[in-house]
């Protein structure tokens, strides 16, 4: 295997804790005390209306990374790897806020590019990291030699991935090791 990678990652939920960061703002508002557990597929629970109003600038660019991502990105940067973020926006003000986010956690100097999209199919790369499993689907489609790496979340933990050419993975640590292994010679 080449050890020049192109390693494509989804932002919410991969680099960041996105849901329960926006559900602990919307209990606290509401006086209620839901567990991000409640949000257990990709659509949000009936329940929880107005969950979106919550996604401000402020939280988003104040969001917390996931444990071992600026530790993996600086690895494989100095490994020479290509990274990039390919991630959904809702507009150019809720692109910002992500760039923001980037540097506010020190991270956006390992990132070689930031795509904005929802057809992340088309993104040619060796490696992607994502939480939805519909996008790695079509993503594997277009790129049978990648290697798709599914980040269980709360959403997707009760997808049945076993006969699909997806790996699970559950943190940075697991998926660093995967990256590992796929670099060996």
């Amino acid at each position: 295997m080449n050890n020049k990678l192109r390693i494509l990652l989804d932002m919410d939920e991969v680099l960041n804790v996105f849901c329960k960061t926006i559900l602990h703002e919307y209990n606290k508002d509401k006086g209620t005390n839901y567990d991000v557990s409640i949000i257990d597929k990709w659509e949000i629970p009936k329940e929880l209306d107005g969950f979106w109003d919550y996604l401000t600038p402020e939280l988003i660019e104040n969001m917390p990374i996931k444990d071992g991502v600026k530790e993996t990105l600086a690895k494989w940067k100095s490994k020479g790897y290509e990274i990039f973020i390919i991630t959904g926006i809702l507009d150019d003000g809720h692109y910002l806020n992500k760039i923001k986010w980037l540097h506010n956690v020190g991270i956006f100097e390992y990132i070689d590019d930031i795509i904005p999209t929802i057809y992340k199919h088309i993104i040619g790369g060796t490696v992607m990291i994502e939480d939805n499993v519909e996008y790695l689907r079509k993503w594997k489609q277009e790129n049978p030699n990648g290697l798709a790496l599914l980040m269980t979340t709360h959403s997707n933990i009760n997808r049945d991935v076993s006969d699909e050419p997806i790996v699970r993975i559950k943190d940075w640590n697991e998926i660093d090791l995967v990256v590992d292994v796929l670099t060996r010679e």
